[in-house]
């Protein structure tokens, strides 16, 4: 209940084909593969270093924890499995998005969309002390 206004909230923000009756799980579960994806070629992500790799690599990680945590709540009978294979279905739709020119602002607009939206639910985020957004990932 404590998380209702806060998330209400950012489903008015939401990027604009997101979400269309997607269940959170689902949600957390395109945000860690947006996050895996941007850790396949890591090179590329600009001012990169281990760190930030690091930071990228634990984020996804605990989305897709959580994933599996909000699967079993909403009563999914295999929540893992689920989980699993929607996670390498978006992978699949996600690695090369995150790195094409035509598809850096919707990259932009999901990061920043699953930053805030993990945030509400005290999940890592990987903004910059001095930037507002998480953009900074697929700037070029």
């Amino acid at each position: 209940m404590k998380y209702r206004f806060p998330l209400l909230l950012m489903c008015l923000a939401l990027p604009t084909n997101a979400l269309a009756g997607q269940n959170f799980s689902r949600s957390l579960t395109e945000c860690s593969a947006i996050y895996t994806a941007l850790l396949v070629r890591p090179a590329a992500i600009a001012g990169n270093t281990a760190d930030d790799s690091a930071r990228i690599k634990d984020t996804a990680v605990a989305y897709l924890d959580r994933a599996m945590k909000e699967a079993r709540r909403e009563g999914h009978a295999q929540p893992v499995l689920r989980v699993s294979s929607q996670h390498y279905q978006l992978m699949v739709k996600w690695t090369p998005k995150v790195y094409a020119a035509a598809s850096v602002a919707e990259t932009r607009d999901w990061l920043d969309y699953c930053d805030r939206f993990g945030s509400n639910l005290g999940l890592p985020s990987l903004r910059k002390p001095d930037d507002q957004r998480v953009g900074w990932l697929v700037d070029q």
